[in-house]
């Protein structure tokens, strides 16, 4: 904008005459001492120079970075880069708590590996979704344990050697079949009829056979007579009845 108007000036200088030179002369003169325009130009130019310089600086710069990527074989600044997720915000999910029923470590311990365990996501993440996710005697378990990738493992070990025991689940389940309060009325047959299935079905899941006759003899005991009448009149039709005939048919009282 100086240069410019400086060279309007000069311009104009040179169509006037001689005279109307000399007359406006200063006038022109004493504008350029009261802006000090000659500093003015000077320090911009100056300026001007020094990121000119710099820019250079930066193209060089970004020249030995890109060469020294292209031989490590990294990606350039051009090329898309995948990075492994490291930290990212867990959504809200619906898991169950746990509070140290190895009864329902197995369910549990399932719905938690799939929605977080199996997930790709820094271990210290984790270990603070699996702490909130304890309760009571299961979280006195991992208590003092730290947010760290190293102790997230050894939180994980220490749940599944306490309550992930194959033995002392079957024993467990076992203690509860055998602890079944009895129907004695039809009101509670309902009751009784799904624990029964609950527990056979964590049985068979944990390896266990019960089809033998200690078991279904022992659940025939927990049964109204009237009920055990007409299981008596289907065990007596069966060439072989087992745990299993003794549930479907007591399915359909």
């Amino acid at each position: 904008m100086i240069n410019e108007t400086r060279g309007s000036w000069i311009v104009f200088s040179q169509k006037i005459t001689k005279d109307e030179r000399t007359q406006h002369q200063p006038l022109m003169d004493e504008c350029e001492a009261s802006l000090k325009l000659e500093e003015i130009v000077d320090s911009a130019e100056g300026k001007v120079e020094k990121l000119r310089a710099e820019r250079g600086k930066l193209k060089l710069q970004i020249s030995e970075l890109q060469a020294k990527q292209a031989q490590d074989g990294t990606p350039s600044s051009g090329q898309a880069v995948v990075m492994p997720t490291l930290s990212v915000k867990l959504p809200d999910l619906s898991l169950p708590k746990f509070k140290g029923e190895r009864l329902q470590w197995s369910e549990f311990w399932e719905s938690y590996k799939a929605s977080v365990h199996d997930a790709k996501i820094a271990p210290i993440q984790k270990m603070a979704y699996l702490k909130s996710l304890l309760k009571e005697e299961a979280l006195a378990v991992v208590e003092g344990l730290t947010l760290s990738e190293s102790n997230y493992i050894t939180a994980v070990n220490l749940l599944k050697a306490k309550y992930g025991r194959t033995d002392a689940l079957i024993r467990d389940l076992h203690t509860q079949l055998a602890s079944l309060k009895p129907a004695n009325k039809l009101s509670e047959l309902k009751s009784f009829h799904l624990k029964l299935e609950r527990l056979c079905r964590q049985l068979a899941a944990a390896g266990e056979d019960v089809e033998g006759p200690q078991t279904y003899l022992m659940l025939e005991a927990k049964i109204p007579k009237p009920y055990l009448r007409e299981l008596h009149k289907a065990k007596q039709m069966s060439s072989k009845w087992s745990t299993q005939q003794f549930r479907a048919e007591f399915g359909n009282f």
